[in-house]
């Protein structure tokens, strides 16, 4: 058997209140890319059961891009080190009570987009993380400084392609 070449998922994080697609499915080793497109926003790792909290362990946090611009748009690239569900949000204020949440590997059944939507409009608050972590921020130029290395498995991400 042949191991299949990973691939880059491009998720676009705004400019409303959404990441788009807001569910995609990866495999271990593929690349998510967030651009940040229009107003103030981040992608904070979550759990299904804590919506708009950032995870206890592991996971991944951006840092808030503010009005990038489409002509060199910045990208927070994570790579994948699980098919488990990987359940995210935006902690901008109000953002993620809003809809603004997203889902890589969505479970079969039950623990739906839906509904982790529906837990997020009645949350509380939103938790963001002290710095960046998880990822490494890319520039338009695809320049890319690495963040600290704690992915969604505890390992660094790459920081050269």
């Amino acid at each position: 058997s042949t191991l299949a070449a990973a691939k880059t998922i491009t998720i676009q994080v705004g400019p409303s209140l959404s990441y788009s697609p807001e569910s995609t499915t990866a495999a271990v080793g593929d690349t998510i890319d967030f651009v940040f497109k229009g107003r103030t926003h981040d992608v904070v790792q979550g759990a299904f059961d804590r919506p708009c909290q950032a995870v206890n362990q592991g996971g991944f946090y951006s840092g808030f891009f503010q009005d990038a611009s489409s002509s060199a748009p910045k990208t927070f690239r994570v790579t994948v080190n699980s098919t488990d569900p990987i359940w995210y949000y935006c902690s901008a204020t109000q953002h993620c009570q809003g809809g603004m949440v997203g889902v890589i590997n969505p479970p079969a059944s039950g623990n739906t987009i839906a509904a982790y939507k529906s837990a997020a409009e009645k949350s509380s608050g939103s938790g963001t993380p002290a710095a960046v972590f998880g990822g490494t921020v890319v520039n338009g130029s695809g320049g890319g400084s690495s963040a600290s290395p704690s992915g969604t498995s505890g390992s660094p991400a790459p920081s050269g392609t």
